[in-house]
């Protein structure tokens, strides 16, 4: 099978190179957990150009983006960039589990359960577990809350109100 090309754009090549130089504690504790085939037998990139956006983590065999939101995520600026990316990457059939840094750092544990959740969900092709209205803080879900509830906040996953899959 043939290999989709994600277009992007050149200019964010060396952005992205930068961002991989200087990433976040939770970015790099995250990292060393899935790099490579470490995690599973899917090869995750990071820090990777995706039209004129760049994923913290990315996976073309699970179609999956994974984002690390530090505090500058709460902003309303923020929080619509991050709102029109999601569109963007939902719009080339991308799936994007957002995590916030503190949840990264606080349970990295819980964060690699809910990735490996999903690629268990990907092989399965059945997604109903990440479509539970009682899962309030899904990583997955968080789009369909944002238009349905029509919040302008971000959205922050707390460990404390979810229970591991």
């Amino acid at each position: 099978m043939k290999r989709k090309i994600v277009p992007y754009n050149p200019i964010l090549k060396e952005l992205a190179r930068k961002l991989r130089n200087e990433s976040t504690k939770s970015e790099v504790l995250l990292w060393l957990q899935i790099k490579g085939k470490a995690l599973s037998k899917y090869a995750f990139l990071r820090q990777k150009p995706l039209g004129n956006y760049i994923v913290d983590f990315y996976c073309y065999e699970l179609n999956l983006a994974i984002e690390l939101d530090g505090l500058t995520h709460g902003w309303e600026k923020t929080t619509q960039k991050d709102f029109e990316k999601e569109l963007f990457l939902n719009g080339i059939g991308l799936n994007v589990l957002r995590f916030s840094d503190e949840a990264a750092l606080s349970n990295m544990g819980f964060v690699i359960e809910y990735i490996i959740k999903y690629i268990e969900c990907y092989e399965l092709n059945n997604f109903t577990y990440f479509c539970q209205d009682d899962l309030i803080d899904n990583p997955l879900n968080r789009l369909t809350r944002f238009n349905r509830e029509n919040r302008n906040v971000p959205f922050y996953w707390d460990d404390s109100r979810v229970t591991p899959p």
